[in-house]
Parts: C-alpha cells; sequence; structure tokens
C-alpha cells in the first residue's frame, strides 16, 4: 500500500500524485508501487 501526502500551509495533506516535495509512505507495498517510486525518483528498489 502507497500513499501520498504534501504539507500545505503546515497541514499535511493526502495527494494523489507524486508531484515533488509530497512524503511517501509505503507499507507492504507491491513490486509495481515500488518499481514507480524507484523509476520516477531515480533510486533503487
Amino acid at each position: 500500500m502507497m500513499t501520498v501526502y504534501k504539507t500545505d500551509n503546515r497541514v499535511l495533506h493526502e495527494v494523489e500524485e507524486m508531484d515533488p516535495g509530497v512524503w511517501i509512505m509505503m507499507t507492504n507495498p507491491t513490486m509495481e508501487e515500488s518499481q514507480e517510486v524507484a523509476e520516477k525518483y531515480d533510486i533503487d528498489r
């Protein structure tokens, strides 16, 4: 499961898109979710 959050005026909101400045919480992520984040942010899975 993957949940994406962004801070707006010091308030944390859940958002749908992985834009710059987001915080991504991954709990038991699927292989597809892990790969999506790795490719988006150019990091190792």
